[in-house]
């Protein structure tokens, strides 16, 4: 199968290697070779890629399509993709749009198109989201609490892009908390506590609290900081009976220090997306039936939310 890929950044240095990894071949548009080209660790795949003139021919030649772009951006490109007979498989990134209200409205078009779909919910895939199903699964009540704290590349160098935008899409809660949340919407937690976000505006929301539930399951605490001199994301767990202990840390939810020092190695994600790609390499296997608890629960959390100047 021929996938086209949307999006010159991730789109790229995550996706490419993942679809390739699968046995799959990739379509670029022409304005992406000089970015490819860039990135000398993607050299070794520039056989299994064919280039085309542009996105809509590019579309045209696949049986599938990754959208890593923009969220609004992305659901500009859903409609259209949807509509098109022969593309049968959608890779898609999250957050699904700039909005929980229009991801909504998009994941139902999804849903109704009959393609098979999946969304860019990497936490989900790490060994410590199993650690979190595994405590959560031993019922014994209790407390969850996950504390991400990083300086976003935004931030350090100050750039003005849409992620530090919450109406665009990104900020802590919009763009970095949704992991977090879909991770708690997939084992079940529906409830919002308390949701707590702080910025200079509500425009730009840099630290996000929350504290979520769920029938028959321990509370969770969530800190979300992407201005934060401070690196490190930590969860811990303690049952009502026994004591605290700590599930995950390091300095990024992927464990990436190693990685890091490795000369041209692959971004930390792409196995994890290659764990989301395969499945959607068999026929008729539509969306997993928590993706809408996953935007019902973003939903949830805005509407509660209360917004503190930082």
């Amino acid at each position: 199968m021929t996938f086209a890929i949307f999006g010159s950044g991730f789109g790229l240095y995550g996706y490419l290697p993942a679809l390739i990894g699968c046995g799959q071949r990739v379509v670029l548009p022409e304005r992406y070779r000089e970015r490819f080209q860039a990135r000398t660790e993607l050299a070794r795949f520039s056989g299994h890629i064919e280039w085309a003139t542009d996105e809509t021919v590019a579309l045209a030649r696949a049986d599938g399509v990754v959208v890593a772009l923009r969220p609004g951006d992305q659901a500009a490109w859903l409609p259209r993709c949807v509509t098109q007979p022969q593309l049968a498989r959608l890779m898609l990134e999250k957050p699904l749009a700039q909005t929980p209200d229009e991801a909504l409205r998009l994941q139902k078009l999804l849903r109704d198109c009959g393609k098979s779909f999946r969304i860019g919910y990497t936490f989900c895939g790490t060994p410590w989201a199993a650690d979190v199903r595994e405590f959560v699964a031993q019922g014994q009540g209790g407390l969850l609490a996950v504390d991400w704290q990083f300086m976003a590349h935004h931030y350090r160098h100050d750039l003005p892009n849409w992620k530090r935008s919450h109406p665009e899409g990104g900020g802590a809660i919009r763009f970095y908390g949704i992991q977090l949340i879909a991770v708690l919407a997939e084992l079940g937690y529906r409830e919002v506590a308390e949701s707590h976000s702080f910025g200079p505006s509500e425009q730009e929301i840099m630290r996000w609290t929350a504290t979520v539930a769920g029938k028959g399951l321990p509370d969770c605490r969530l800190v979300v900081d992407c201005r934060s001199d401070v690196t490190e994301f930590v969860v811990q767990a303690q049952s009502l009976r026994g004591p605290q202990k700590r599930l995950f840390g390091n300095r990024d939810p992927f464990g990436d220090d190693a990685r890091m020092a490795t000369p041209n190695a692959l971004d930390s994600r792409v196995g994890l997306l290659q764990g989301l790609i395969n499945p959607l390499l068999h026929p008729g296997s539509g969306g997993p039936a928590w993706y809408d608890d996953v935007l019902l629960l973003w939903q949830n959390i805005e509407a509660r939310s209360i917004f503190s100047l930082a």
